[in-house]
């Protein structure tokens, strides 16, 4: 793919600096039926800090994306509920990752998607770009592997939007939008049609090394960001919360 970095960017000690306050501009993603978002956002390629939200209703969640080898000394396991804030690069501190990198039950969406939306007001958020994987029943059009839906806002894209009538079966994705539009916030939600996949890396044959590069080279066009693809295309995935065994025969081998 065009754009493809092996080099990783600098990191801050692996340590919260401080209270969190998110950026002017948000990068959301979670785990759907891909976790190509999540997965595109973790591998972020500049100098950051890492948080984690607590979220007592999902203590005992666990990650659903990790990393395949053990984490440099400057760096972090990812957590269940991972935040990344952009920092010390020119316009970089406008920018914070958020990552729902979990299998949220649908009773508990909301509990997460008001973390974030209490943090957003704090912050004074004034963008959110979410992007998501979504099994939707429309035909393919191959001149637009991508969908942007807007709120409160303009496209920051050329391809069309999703059309009204469709039926979304995503509980964190509903409540979430739902209060977007209830604060006012503008949002580009960004959607790639996909399936629900299995554990392990991202490959060709279920789509998600092609969704997570066009994720990241869709924001490296809008943006300054850069993202580290063979961090976010090794990351492992792991496709049900209760996938414990088959996560650990993958990791670091």
């Amino acid at each position: 793919m065009p754009g493809e970095q092996s080099l990783k960017a600098t990191v801050d000690p692996a340590a919260d600096t401080g209270e969190l306050h998110l950026r002017k501009t948000v990068f959301l993603a979670y785990t759907d039926v891909a976790a190509a978002g999540s997965r595109a956002l973790l591998g972020i390629n500049m100098r950051k800090e890492y948080y984690s939200l607590d979220v007592p209703e999902i203590v005992n969640c666990k990650p659903a994306c990790v990393r395949d080898v053990a984490p440099e000394p400057t760096e972090q396991e990812f957590q269940s509920l991972q935040v990344l804030n952009c920092k010390y690069e020119q316009d970089a501190e406008e920018f914070s990752v958020v990552v729902v990198n979990t299998h949220l039950p649908g009773d508990k969406c909301h509990y997460v998607a008001r973390k974030i939306m209490n943090l957003c007001i704090a912050g004074k958020v004034e963008k959110i770009i979410l992007l998501t994987s979504l099994h939707v029943d429309i035909e393919h059009n191959p001149d637009h592997p991508m969908l942007e839906n807007t709120f409160n806002t303009s496209p920051v894209t050329s391809h069309p939007s999703l059309p009204s009538h469709t039926k979304i079966c995503d509980p964190f994705l509903c409540t979430m939008i739902q209060m977007i539009q209830i604060e006012g916030i503008a949002c580009n939600c960004l959607i790639i049609p996909g399936y629900r996949v299995s554990s392990g890396k991202a490959n060709t044959e279920d789509g998600t090394h092609q969704m997570i590069c066009l994720f990241q080279q869709t924001l490296e066009d809008l943006t300054n960001l850069r993202f580290d693809r063979q961090l976010s295309l090794n990351m492992l995935y792991r496709d049900s919360p209760d996938n414990e065994d088959d996560m650990v025969s993958l990791m670091y081998v």
